[in-house]
């Protein structure tokens, strides 16, 4: 069970504040890892513009 929290609301809702500002944008989130966790990666191709 997870109790909601004024603070829990607060964060999600700035989350989801993020995430519909990437895709109405269409402005793409850094990549926050290093390439070599990227090397097997199913969506490498559409993360960093494709050159991993």
């Amino acid at each position: 069970e997870v109790k909601i929290t004024s603070s829990l609301k607060k964060e999600v809702m700035r989350i989801i504040k993020k995430i519909y500002s990437i895709v109405n944008d269409e402005v793409e989130p850094k990549v926050k890892v290093g390439k070599s966790k990227c090397e097997n990666c199913g969506w490498r191709k559409y993360c960093r513009g494709g050159w991993v």
